[in-house]
């Protein structure tokens, strides 16, 4: 049973109360308290009666499913949705379930610098070469890239860091099948195996770190400094019990 969330509605009888709910959980930080009681109450329903639950939304309907994701438990998938967490609220529940994805457009006018990926609680997936916030408009590139159909984490593969140190793991989905260094994405998944050397080739690493126990405790759940964990010492993270959901490697 998939739960999905309406957005802002752009038509002239729902447009003024959306952005009034924006406005309040967004600027001025409130929790949706009601959303969240209709949901919990829907989901029981159907739980109960035996229904696995996902949860998905746009935008403002984006982030009430990733409340909801976080604080009932709920697999599911976000698209352009703002993050539920910012510096000054915290909207999330106790769960980060691994199964919930966020879904950006590559620049988004609307959530834009005020609602970076770093506060989705998921490292988000960037849909390369698309701009704009619109639904409809991320479905038709969406249906641009190449066996869309059987999109995997395989695709899911390229990391955006800074031009210094890596603030925030992000992850890209190239629709023409070309990756950023210009040669075609890689079809087969590397097999996840613990490697000192990938490690101490990343930036900021060295010589002197190891896929050892130290490691995992301080780095596997870092969001700047997971994504090497997982790209090179994954087994090490599962063995630990982090997330390696997004780690860019199979496991046996």
């Amino acid at each position: 049973m998939v739960f999905s969330v309406k957005g802002t509605g752009m038509d002239s009888t729902g447009i003024f109360l959306d952005v009034v709910q924006d406005l309040r959980y967004f600027f001025l930080g409130q929790l949706p308290q009601s959303a969240l009681k209709h949901l919990t109450s829907h989901v029981s329903t159907y739980s109960r009666a035996g229904f696995t639950v996902l949860i998905t939304g746009h935008s403002l309907g984006g982030y009430l499913a990733e409340v909801a994701s976080s604080r009932l438990d709920l697999p599911g998938m976000s698209f352009d949705g703002p993050g539920p967490d910012t510096a000054t609220t915290k909207h999330s529940g106790p769960k980060r379930h691994p199964d919930f994805h966020a879904l950006r457009a590559e620049w988004d006018a609307v959530l834009g610098l005020m609602w970076p990926p770093r506060y989705n609680l998921n490292v988000p997936v960037c849909l390369m070469g698309h701009f704009g916030h619109d639904m409809p408009g991320m479905v038709e590139h969406v249906k641009g890239i190449k066996d869309y159909e059987n999109i995997t984490n395989r695709n899911i593969y390229s990391y955006a860091s800074s031009d210094s140190r890596r603030r925030r793991a992000s992850f890209h989905l190239h629709p023409n099948g070309i990756c950023d260094d210009n040669a075609p994405c890689p079809r087969v998944l590397p097999k996840c195996a613990n490697s000192d050397a990938c490690l101490q080739k990343k930036w900021g690493w060295g010589s002197g770190y190891h896929c050892d126990e130290g490691s995992a405790k301080k780095w596997c759940s870092d969001e700047s400094w997971s994504p090497d964990m997982l790209e090179c010492c994954a087994p090490l993270c599962r063995e630990h019990g982090y997330d390696v959901s997004l780690a860019p490697c199979k496991f046996d």
